[in-house]
């Protein structure tokens, strides 16, 4: 197994710059995963963070969880490949949490393992992974925690990102 680099760009004050996540993107990068937002305190220039790794070929997985209930977020308009929080960080349910992928990304991820209706052919050699998205949903759904979540985006929603910043 190989083993696993991993590199920060931490400036004074304990921040990071534009210019220091420019210098690190580069081909030699296997993604680069900025939070979105550090505490309440900084917010990554994200829109420019895409922008250089769309340049340099390097895929882009953003770190919401801070943010996703005080700063609205348009995946489309950062132009991230990916984008991930926790529930709980917006106010739903414990062990529920969004995982977005691009139309570009997905179409190349394999699920690690396999399960449930993951499989839609099975042949003595070889398999057939079931469609988008049931090829990543192996066993049971936590349908009630889904449901719970999608309450609290909503509520947050309603609420508005600007009020729900004051509360904090």
């Amino acid at each position: 197994m190989a083993a696993l680099k991993c590199s920060t760009a931490v400036v004074e004050g304990g921040g990071t710059t534009l210019s220091s996540n420019h210098n690190q993107v580069d081909a030699s990068r296997r993604y680069i995963a900025p939070m979105f937002m550090l505490g309440l305190v900084l917010i990554h220039p994200v829109r420019e963070i895409a922008e250089a790794c769309r340049a340099a070929g390097v895929p882009l997985l953003i770190d919401a969880s801070q943010s996703i209930a005080h700063i609205p977020i348009n995946v489309r308009e950062i132009a991230c490949d990916y984008l991930v929080f926790s529930g709980h960080k917006i106010y739903g349910p414990g062990g529920t949490g969004v995982l977005y992928v691009n139309h570009q990304r997905l179409e190349c991820l394999r699920p690690l393992l396999l399960g449930g209706s993951m499989v839609k052919e099975v042949h003595p050699h070889n398999f057939v992974l079931n469609d988008i998205p049931y090829r990543f949903e192996a066993g049971s759904p936590n349908i009630e925690g889904v449901i719970g979540l999608g309450a609290a985006l909503t509520y947050c929603s309603r609420l508005g990102h600007e009020r729900n910043r004051r509360l904090r």
